[in-house]
């Protein structure tokens, strides 16, 4: 709740209301440096919980799902894989031409053994490019890249991804309030964690990533005589947050 409370998005009583606070306050500026943490314990719980109680994104449902379809070969795709010690899931993303982006196939592994979980990716479309992202791994960047080589060992076409959490919020939200971003109903464990607002799922992380990573490697799959007769938005010239 760090983030929440550095935006200046959580408020307290007046002290002269209620005169815990002013202890509250001493106790939460002193984290995690302090002698005590009870209480900041019990408010980030507590914060946490209330935010998973409600739709934390301010868009039902309802109004972003869309029945499956065939996913044309001119629209630009692009995958993210999210990898952390214990699971890996992937989603999968395409832009048609108005700069709406469908979320329309989704894996959770129970494992991140890399070889298998590319195969299963590679049976999407191996040509489709990817973006790998490790939101718990706390690495350099040139950890980071040595896992994201060992994907690439296994036939996929990737990059690390390179983001903060909070940007790929800021991106879904725009992406919503805007109305451009549609999800297939059959992605039942995505839409899972995005009715109860859980942003640190994998699958919402993977959506943070392709929304700022993956934008950039998007890419359509045309044969060559094509690319010419194409806009420029599906050459990969421009990402579709342009």
């Amino acid at each position: 709740m760090s983030a929440q409370a550095e935006s200046g998005n959580i408020y307290l009583p007046h002290p002269a209301i209620r005169p815990w606070v002013e202890e509250f306050v001493e106790e939460a500026t002193a984290f995690p440096y302090g002698r005590h943490d009870d209480q900041v314990d019990a408010m980030t719980q507590a914060l946490l919980r209330l935010r998973a109680m409600q739709a934390n994104f301010g868009v039902p449902e309802s109004q972003i799902i869309v029945e499956p379809f065939p996913i044309p070969d001119s629209w630009p795709r692009a995958f993210v894989i999210s990898v952390t010690p214990a699971s890996v899931a992937a989603l999968w993303g395409a832009s048609d031409q108005n700069g709406n982006i469908f979320l329309y196939a989704e894996s959770v592994m129970p494992h991140a053994e890399p070889g298998e979980n590319a195969g299963a990716i590679k049976q999407r479309g191996a040509w489709i490019p990817g973006v790998v992202h490790t939101p718990s791994f706390k690495g350099s960047l040139c950890e980071k890249n040595s896992l994201t080589q060992l994907y690439r060992e296994q036939g996929l076409r990737v990059h690390t991804a390179h983001l903060g959490e909070e940007t790929g919020i800021y991106h879904l939200l725009q992406l919503l309030k805007a109305q451009k971003l549609k999800v297939f109903n059959s992605l039942s464990d995505f839409l899972s964690a995005y009715r109860t607002g859980d942003e640190s799922a994998l699958l919402l992380q993977c959506c943070y990533a392709l929304l700022v990573s993956g934008s950039h490697c998007m890419r359509p799959k045309v044969v060559p005589q094509l690319v010419n007769s194409m806009p420029s938005v599906y050459r990969g010239e421009r990402g579709w947050m342009a």
